[in-house]
């Protein structure tokens, strides 16, 4: 038997072995050429790509995303290191719902030539939904959905070292004599209170600016790519629209809240600490002041 009737019947061999494999499996497995170009796709292809096998042979790994450079990028690390295992997540095209990992790992005769790469891909989206509630849980205050104090804290870090200093305002909220809610109407009234304030907050601010809960009582607002004239006309709304509004309550009563808002600007050089404290000082102001007010300092 010739050499090449030899390797034509090992690649028989090792197809016929794979396509076992891959009917009972939820993978879809990929062989690819040296050039790149799909010889064969054997398994779950109509539920990862909504397509059938055949549809793949002469395609290569960029009609597969609308994005490939992490997969060819794979492809190539797995033609240079044929010992290795390289593994890539991707959304396929028009399946944007789905999350797909690929594993890519050289194919090789008996002397070690490389023949192509297989790839074997599966669905991940579980886990990546899973990955990404628990990014949230870590990031989002339990009561009010907003950001909580380490997720606040980060997005304002990320604006400050990103270079978004232009034009970036911050404001420090304080319930106005929340003490005597959570004393005359109890923890569940106090609760309901921050609850109703976070809703507002988030109402009456631009989708692009954020909003987290620093803790008790106290809130905060980022504002980016936001003049000086406008936080300040942002905030003076925010505490209208708590003065204005009373909050009802399971009981059918209502409470009249008011916040004290305290609001600065980006100075150069600062950081993160030196932006809260300036924010502080303003509404130490507010509050000095009488409460029930915006000051900006």
């Amino acid at each position: 038997m010739s050499a090449q009737k030899s390797l034509t019947g090992k690649l028989a061999d090792q197809e016929r072995a794979m396509r076992m494999l891959a009917s009972q499996s939820p993978d879809l497995l990929i062989s690819f050429d040296e050039k790149g170009f799909c010889q064969y796709a054997l398994g779950a292809a109509q539920s990862l790509f909504g397509r059938n096998e055949e549809s793949f042979v002469g395609q290569r790994i960029d009609d597969l995303v609308l994005d490939p450079g992490s997969l060819l990028k794979a492809e190539e690390q797995a033609l240079k290191e044929i010992d290795g295992l390289f593994v890539v997540e991707f959304v396929p095209l028009h399946r944007e719902d789905l999350w797909l990992e690929a594993k890519f790992r050289a194919r090789t005769d008996d002397d070690g030539n490389v023949l192509g790469i297989l790839a074997s891909i599966h669905d991940i989206t579980a886990r990546k939904q899973q990955e990404k509630a628990l990014l949230h849980s870590a990031s989002t205050d339990a009561l009010t959905g907003l950001l909580n104090r380490k997720g606040f804290l980060q997005r304002l870090d990320g604006a400050i070292a990103q270079g978004h200093q232009a034009n970036l305002c911050l404001a420090l909220i304080d319930v106005d004599r929340f003490k005597m809610i959570n004393d005359n109407g109890g923890h569940l009234a106090g609760d309901i209170v921050l609850q109703e304030i976070g809703r507002r907050l988030s109402a009456h601010t631009r989708g692009s600016d954020a909003v987290g809960r620093l803790g008790g009582d106290e809130f905060l607002v980022l504002l980016p790519k936001c003049s000086w004239e406008k936080a300040q006309e942002i905030c003076a709304r925010l505490v209208t629209a708590m003065r204005d509004t009373p909050v009802n309550l399971p009981s059918g009563s209502s409470i009249h809240i008011s916040i004290s808002c305290g609001v600065t600007r980006y100075s150069e050089g600062w950081t993160a600490s030196d932006f809260l404290e300036c924010a502080d000082r303003a509404l130490y102001e507010a509050k000095s002041a009488g409460r029930n007010q915006m000051i900006a300092f």
